[in-house]
């Protein structure tokens, strides 16, 4: 329900922006598209992110992700075990593999991680975690693999056949290795991690906001230097934390739809703990 919520949001917002920006950048090249295509059915589709020129690119994770709750709680409502869902893994595995079957707007590697890990939903994190604590040798060389591998492959997270096969693996495990080596280093943080931990619920923000932070800056930039300036990982980093810093300011003074925006979220007051190994 969330999903589908905070997903409606962002698309409203989006549509707004393009609308505003295709008035007041009229020679800009995605201003000029959608200045062209201002027809209703063609600014609800890329707004919700499904078009050819979505003005909110990033909609298209909560897409993705409204659709795999959408099959995973269809699982839950007929009652589908675990055994039930890693077969549905595998026939979907096989399909990929075999067919290079396509469904339009959803990341086929995604889906089947994400049914992966509602299979593992019963085993306790900390307990996965214990299990490997010795086998640390492990992790950091799966996390390398996997991200390695689909970003020298120039970041299309897609693989031609037969190496197909190869990236569900190299995805979900990496993932995983992620997970632990996370879990392993929570406890030696302290006030660190706690502080992480509290920026939370401010993730959906920061990540539909981005974008338009981004426009911003770079036209801020292009007025200071006189020529256009891309933004490299420094400009990242600043952005996350000024996004958060305004998440923190607009859930004080409009809190209901900062909640919408991320996923019924909300941030409490911040205590830093000490967290215990």
């Amino acid at each position: 329900m969330w999903l589908g919520i905070s997903w409606t949001a962002w698309a409203v917002i989006a549509g707004c922006l393009a609308y505003v920006t295709a008035t007041l950048y009229p020679n800009d090249p995605q201003a000029t598209v959608w200045k062209d295509h201002l027809g209703a059915i063609w600014i609800i589709r890329n707004a919700f992110g499904l078009g050819e020129h979505p003005f909110l690119v990033v909609l298209w994770f909560l897409c993705n992700l409204f659709v795999y709750q959408t099959v995973y709680a269809a699982c839950r409502i007929y009652c589908w075990c675990t055994l039930h869902i890693y077969s549905l893994v595998l026939l979907l595995l096989i399909l990929w593999g075999t067919t290079n079957y396509s469904i339009p707007y959803i990341h086929h590697a995604g889906i089947l991680c994400f049914l992966s890990g509602a299979g593992m939903r019963s085993i306790k994190p900390g307990d996965l975690a214990q299990a490997m604590r010795k086998r640390l040798w492990i992790l950091l060389p799966l996390v390398i693999l996997a991200w390695s591998a689909f970003f020298f492959h120039g970041q299309s997270y897609l693989f031609e056949a037969p190496w197909t096969w190869l990236m569900f693996p190299l995805l979900a495990g990496g993932g995983l290795a992620l997970l632990l080596l996370a879990l392993f280093l929570f406890p030696l943080g302290g006030k660190i991690t706690s502080y992480l931990a509290h920026m939370g619920p401010a993730l959906m923000w920061i990540y539909g906001a981005h974008i338009p932070l981004y426009r911003v800056l770079k036209a801020a930039l292009r007025a200071i230097a006189g020529h256009p300036v891309e933004l490299n990982a420094a400009a990242a980093l600043i952005s996350f934390f000024i996004l958060y810093y305004l998440y923190l300011l607009f859930q004080k003074l409009f809190p209901l739809p900062m909640s919408i925006l991320c996923l019924g979220a909300r941030t409490k007051p911040f205590r830093a703990t000490q967290h215990q190994g």
